[in-house]
């Protein structure tokens, strides 16, 4: 059976609904697992009697009087690869958190992060390293990717120029060629 990604999915989904010959009078939605993987199954009520699994126009699975497209839920998850980053605002100010490296091998599939205050609150305070550590992939899915503008690239560049602050970095094992390898591949 032919898993789709979200995308292809609906739009084999819509083609379908518009085609004439496939007689399509209603759209049934159930989740599901094929081969171990979670999907979403819409159910094509047809009432194309004379089509089945291995004899119909269209290519797809089939059961009594229905077609059948699975549609892999997960495909249209956000990668959280090196570069990827996410913008807050908290007590400190504007918070621009980096990912810097990935564990995919990992039980948990962990990121190594690294965050910046890029506008503190205070006036009288200067743009600092907030901190760094490993995050959940799972978590980071959940944060809304940010394109890091080129006012705040250089704003971080500054920052890792500071003395004080590369202490900080170096102290929390991470180095400072990764997150400028990192800040590139922002995009």
């Amino acid at each position: 059976m032919k898993l789709y990604s979200k995308a292809d999915g609906i739009k084999k989904v819509k083609s379908m609904k518009a085609t004439g010959g496939a007689k399509v009078y209603k759209i049934k939605k159930v989740k599901t697992k094929v081969g171990g993987k979670n999907v979403t199954m819409y159910n094509l009520l047809t009432r194309n009697k004379s089509h089945s699994t291995g004899r119909n126009p269209f290519g797809l699975d089939m059961v009594k009087g229905a077609y059948l497209i699975p549609v892999v839920e997960g495909l249209n998850e956000q990668k959280t690869d090196t570069g990827f980053a996410y913008k807050e605002k908290d007590n400190k100010g504007e918070e621009i958190t980096l990912v810097t490296d990935n564990f995919p091998a990992a039980r948990d599939e962990s990121s190594k992060i690294v965050s910046f205050v890029t506008k503190p609150k205070f006036a009288h305070q200067d743009p600092y390293y907030s901190g760094g550590g490993v995050e959940r992939e799972r978590s980071l899915q959940k944060q809304k990717p940010y394109k890091i503008t080129a006012g705040e690239k250089n704003i971080i560049k500054k920052i890792l120029k500071n003395r004080e602050d590369k202490y900080y970095i170096d102290k929390d094992n991470f180095r400072v060629s990764d997150i400028l390898d990192a800040l590139n591949r922002n995009k």
